[in-house]
């Protein structure tokens, strides 16, 4: 049985094998970059990894030809090792594409480990490095190629369990004496490419470095750890709260467990190595960030303007009408949305704007945990213009309903659909929410589009929040969730 989706705003598309279930897209780094000899790796010949066509015959006879390397074949595709004197035989053709970032593992903040016949990886302190024990640990393995499911099966009979994919055919795996396995199986394989540790350098942000170094012991810093799940999580969670301040939130999504809390500066590199910390990160408090727009995004634009209204017809003509097809709801997931009952004061988020018809707004709710002086009526406005945005409903003519040129105000970009309002800021601050949860609820009762119109200054990086909303977009009602439902995971 497949287990209900939810689209949403924020969305990262990501491609991952069987067996690995989501990408968390996390691209770990550290400070400063030197070289070092990996712990361990074949030594790859020099050259670089090329992609050859399948299609492209000629190619893939002048490759063979010339003594270049078939690493392996896939359907679509072969892969290759080439010198530089094969590549330039292949300058004229068009079936084939170099990949030298298959011999890389690319990690925040820029660094990355270099895999190839050039094996380094970056300088850390020696409070941040791993050694390989006989004990459960994380472990890295990065495979020759894409990656098939033949080769992550090798790994699950050794009891090894994939924690996370990383960029380029690489993973995070747990399991005890995971490298020593590891090893063993690249010596008996010719898929594996390198096996190294996953050092405590790699799971706390560099930012976090740098407070562990500069800051006083004592000072707290808010941080978001991520474990990896294990029937050991736990007495990990009940630790860590005796080391810093009361969990601000505690979400179980995919394979991992993100605990938000305060911690000292003193404690960030001791928490960075514990085995099934997978990574700890900063904790940035999240922000809240006309028809006129309705006909430019439907493309009634002439010289660089709106054609002129009618946007209300344009999706009439188009086969849009108020029954059958929107029997569906928009969760907005922002401040509250007008006197937060489902029976609202403004006509515009009614059935065809009609105050004496039914209301279009289907459930109203406040997720997380209350701030003082919490409502959840839209007294802020920024939920409410939202909702409007999105769903509100408005053919009526002249003032304070038209603008001069004759557009709707308040006319939105669906004006047949439902809403619901997800409460997360009451209205000013923010309420620390369970994302499983508020969107399990949501998906039961029938939000299928999410709108989230507020975000963090990370700089555009991909968080535990980002992977958060990545996997709920494919399993709206995970696991672990408020309402979960039986499919991929739930069984």
């Amino acid at each position: 049985m497949k287990k209900p989706t939810l689209v949403t705003t924020v969305r990262r598309n990501l491609r991952v094998p069987v067996l690995l279930g989501l990408s968390l897209g996390l691209l770990l780094g550290w400070l400063g970059l030197v070289n070092h000899l990996s712990p361990s790796a074949a030594q790859s010949p020099p050259g670089q990894k090329v992609l050859v066509d399948a299609g492209d015959v000629d190619t893939y006879q002048r490759l063979a030809d010339s003594g270049a390397e078939l690493l392996e074949t896939y359907e679509a595709f072969s892969l290759w090792r080439v010198t530089p004197a094969q590549t330039a035989r292949l300058n004229n053709s068009a079936g084939w594409q170099p990949r030298p970032d298959f011999d890389t593992i690319p990690l925040r903040g820029g660094q990355i480990i270099e895999t190839g016949f050039t094996k380094a990886e970056p300088a850390m302190v020696g409070n941040l490095r791993q050694s390989a024990g006989l004990g459960l640990e994380m472990w890295l393995v990065q495979f020759i190629g894409p990656v098939k499911d033949e080769w992550l099966i090798k790994m699950t009979e050794r009891d090894l369990e994939v924690v996370s994919y990383l960029p380029y055919n690489a993973y995070v795996v747990w399991g005890e004496a995971a490298a020593d396995k590891l090893e063993k199986l690249a010596a008996e394989s010719t898929f594996i490419q390198w096996t190294g540790p996953y050092h405590p350098a790699y799971r706390l942000e560099p930012s976090l470095q740098q407070a562990a170094g500069n800051r006083p012991a004592d000072e707290l810093v808010e941080v978001t750890v991520q474990f990896y799940k294990t029937n050991q999580t736990q007495d990990s969670l009940a630790r860590l709260q005796t080391l810093g301040q009361a969990a601000r939130r505690t979400m179980s999504i995919l394979n991992f467990t993100n605990i938000t809390l305060a911690l000292p500066a003193g404690k960030l590199v001791e928490v960075a190595n514990w085995p099934d910390v997978f990574n700890v990160e900063t904790w940035v408090a999240p922000e809240l960030l006309d028809e006129r727009q309705n006909q430019i995004i439907s493309g009634n634009v002439s010289g660089g303007n709106p054609t002129g209204p009618g946007y209300l017809n344009w999706l009439i003509s188009k086969g849009f009408t108020q029954t059958g097809q929107f029997n569906f709801a928009v969760d907005v997931t922002d401040s509250g949305i007008d006197d937060a009952t489902t029976s609202p004061n403004h006509f515009g988020l009614y059935t065809l704007g009609n105050l004496a018809g039914t209301s279009r707004v289907v459930y109203t709710r406040l997720e997380g945990t209350p701030n003082g002086g919490s409502t959840l009526q839209g007294r802020d406005g920024h939920g409410n213009i939202n909702a409007h945005i999105i769903a509100g409903y408005n053919d009526r003519g002249g003032f304070p309903h038209e603008d001069a040129a004759g557009f709707n105000y308040g006319l939105g970009v669906a004006p047949f659909v439902r809403v619901g309002s997800s409460v997360i800021f009451d209205p000013n601050s923010y309420t620390f929410p369970n994302y499983a949860n508020l969107q399990a609820r949501a998906y039961n009762d029938g939000a299928r589009i999410s709108s989230n119109s507020w975000g963090a200054d990370v700089g555009g990086a991909y968080n535990s929040d980002s992977q958060a909303y990545d996997a709920l977009v494919r399993d709206a009602q995970p696991t672990g969730s408020a309402i979960p439902v039986a499919g991929n995971q739930e069984w």
